[in-house]
This record gives structure tokens, sequence and C-alpha cells, in this order.
């Protein structure tokens, strides 16, 4: 779990080395996906482990900034025997003192078939829990579809989860809502990629982000082509009672290529809204020859749009490499995105709007500085903004396995550390 250094040095703005601290208290390290949140000097993480057999879900926090953990770690997925059933891909969020986790859980089949979406919840800062967890899920019986890549924020005692599922035929986006921080759902599940019928089209890889009672849903849509993506959004303007009849298309490529715009990313700043993707717009004959990244915005909590995608990626001609992967973050009118430039040798690069994406650098800039010579392959990187200090975080393999690396910067990207610092230091 080195991410977690990662993660809390993000929530700081700064970038340093600390010792790593193996937080999961199984005897032989068997943890993986984690995930975290950082509420000033408290940490809050959780992971998929499997110390009993099959993955369960384990929470644990520290109130010290990192520096201790508790001597145990708790257990979440409580509505099954440890070890017997496949729980994965864990999400946690804080406000306050209520600390929500959801993930996806093949209690209901035999992975990789037939998952749940299942929370449980502490009101009390990750102390005590549920001693059963929740089924998020009200539109289909355990074991009758597939629910995945599920996404979560939490507000107060609201709770917000997005996903997509199987039970029409084609991947929909599904919308649930808690009121008593995640003890109780709503009666019926929200579709919120309206527009065409449930089931006709896969849409898949959904996102969300939550702005007082402002909230935007994007994903990757093919109800355009079985074979090409576009990007489609959709929001409730009051938390989640109301959405847009139809979704609307956000992307402007004209053109029906393989994959197509996948993979998009959201953040939020008051009103504004932003979206970044991936495509191949030029690639001729359904031919996956390169990618571009791409962004999109509006001022108008989602109501307008801009008319024209602007590529990001401005490092070389459109079309004529692999860029993919991106992330963003929003921080007042500053706009900020990292994603994979392939060129050899591969990077993470960087652009930047201080003026809530109306204008961008006019060459992305490459702050992953891999040695001469080296080739390395880069997992997908994040960033972070805190004001002017961001701090961007991705896995390369430049000295042979995997290691995390981080580079920072003070001035909202106008300077970098000239070399990225390795975070997994033990």
């Amino acid at each position: 779990l080195a991410l977690v250094a990662a993660g809390f040095i993000a929530s700081h703005g700064i970038a340093q080395r600390v010792p790593d601290t193996q937080i999961n208290s199984s005897a032989t390290p068997r943890a993986s996906h984690p995930d975290i949140q950082a509420v000033g000097g408290i940490i809050y993480a959780t992971w998929s482990d499997t110390r009993n057999g099959q993955p369960d879900i384990y929470f644990d926090r520290s109130l010290d900034g990192g520096q201790t953990w508790s001597s145990s770690d708790t257990r979440i997925d409580t509505g099954s025997a440890a070890g017997v059933a496949w729980s994965a891909d864990p999400k946690i969020r804080v406000s306050g003192s209520v600390v929500v986790i959801c993930w996806q859980d093949f209690r209901e089949g035999v992975h990789p078939h037939y998952a749940g979406i299942y929370c449980n919840r502490s009101l009390d800062g990750g102390l005590t829990w549920l001693p059963n967890d929740v089924r998020v899920i009200a539109g289909f019986a355990p074991g009758q579809s597939t629910s995945i890549n599920q996404t979560l924020s939490c507000i107060n005692n609201d709770v917000f989860v997005t996903w997509e599922d199987l039970r029409d035929g084609s991947r929909d986006v599904y919308f649930q809502h808690s009121v008593d921080a995640g003890a109780t759902w709503l009666a019926n599940d929200v579709r919120v990629d309206t527009g065409d019928p449930a089931g006709a089209a896969n849409s898949v890889f959904p996102r969300h982000v939550v702005s007082g009672n402002d909230i935007h849903v994007i994903w990757s849509d093919f109800r355009n082509s079985n074979f090409s993506g576009d990007i489609y959004y959709n929001h409730s303007l009051d938390a989640g009672a109301t959405w847009l009849p139809a979704a609307i298309r956000i992307d402007h490529s004209p053109n029906v290529t393989y994959q197509g715009a996948i993979f998009p990313r959201i953040a939020v700043a008051g009103s504004s809204v932003y979206v970044m993707w991936h495509d191949n717009p030029d690639d001729p004959n359904f031919q996956l020859l390169s990618r571009d990244v791409f962004f999109n915005r509006s001022l108008d909590r989602g109501l307008t749009w801009l008319p024209t995608d602007i590529r990001l990626n401005t490092s070389g001609p459109a079309g004529t490499f692999f860029t993919e992967f991106p992330d963003l973050c929003a921080s007042g009118n500053e706009v900020f995105a990292v994603w994979i430039d392939r060129r050899q040798p591969r990077t993470v690069a960087f652009n930047r709007s201080l003026d809530s994406g109306t204008t961008w650098l006019a060459t992305d800039v490459p702050i992953s500085s891999p040695p001469t010579n080296s080739f390395p392959n880069i997992d997908v990187p994040r960033i972070a903004a805190s004001g002017p200090l961001l701090l961007a975080t991705w896995a390369d393999d430049r000295d042979g396995d995997f290691d995390v690396y981080a580079n920072s910067s003070s001035d909202s990207g106008t300077t970098w550390l000239q070399q990225a610092q390795r975070l997994d230091t033990g």
C-alpha cells in the first residue's frame, strides 16, 4: 500500500519522501487496489485483501498524518463470511465524521459473473461500522446481473453512487442516493444514460462529481456505433431528484473510429465542469494507430459546452502518436491535466489552463523525467491541486519492476522539479 504515501502527499500539495508503512495487518502482504482520503491530518484507507481466501474489503486509519496506524485493521464486507466471496475495487469517501466505503461484490455469483455494489459506513470516523454491509442496488435481485465501475461521493450524510450494469442487455449507467450516510438507499435505481432504450448500447467508464446539489455524470457511450464511443453527459441540479430526459453528447469527433472517445475524466469547481478523454479521430478504417487527448468544459453547471473540443497534447501533430489515460483536476479557475505520452522515451505529460479552460499552454510539458536511454512503461497517472500546489503521481518500471513516482509544482505548473521522486522507498 505504498500509494497511501502518495495520496497523503497529494492532499497537502507537496512532494517529499516518507518511509513506507505497511498498514494491512495480515502476516503476509496480500493487499491490492487501495483507495484513500486525507482530511486534515487524518488518513482513511481501504483496500482489497486475500488473507482469508477470496478478497475481502478492509479499512484502517491514521490520526497523525500516516506516521502510525491502528494495531489491527477492520474487515468491512461483513454481509458474507470472510474469504468466501470476491470483494474488490473499494472506494472511500469522508465527510466530517462520516466514512463510507463501497465496492464490487461477487457474493451474488462467481467471479467474474453476477456482482452487486455494496457499502458500509461509519458515523464516528471509522471506529465502528454497520454490523452488516448494505446492498446499494435496487433494480434487480442478487444473482441476476453484474454491476461494476462504481464511483462514490459523500457530502455530510448524502452519499451518491454511480455504476454500470447489464440488467437490460448492454451496459447502462445508474445512480443511487442515500440521505442517511449509506444505511438506506432509494427504492429504485435511476438510469442516467438516457436518450436511447435501456440496454440498447454499451455505456461504460462512468464518473461523477458533486458540487453542492449539482451532480455531474460522464461516460463513454456506444449508442451511435458499436465500435466507436462518444462522450455523453447528464446532470441533476437537485441532488439527484431529477435528471435531463436525454443525455447530451459533449465530444465533437466527426469520424467513426475504432474505440473512439473513451476513458473520460471529470472535475468541478463551483459552476464550472471540466471533462477530458482520449480519442483517435484521425485514424482511418477502424485502425487504432494513434490517440490524442481532448478537453471540453461548461461554465454554467453543464447547461452549455464549448462547440469545439480542445486538443491538449500539443507537442506533436494530431493523429501521429499515442497519448492516453488522462486525468485532470481543478482549483478555482485553474485546470490541470496529465496523461501518458507513449513516444519514446515514454513520459507523463502535463498541460494547464489558468482561465477555466479557455486557453492552454502552447506545448504540453513532460514531467516524469525518465533517465537517459530509459524507456519505461507507465501506469495511469493522477494529479491533485491545492491552490497553486500541484502533485502528479504515477507508476513506472524504469528500474525493472514498477515503482511509484511523483513530481510537484508550487506555481500552478509553471515549473516542476527537475527529477521525479520515487515514493516507495522501503
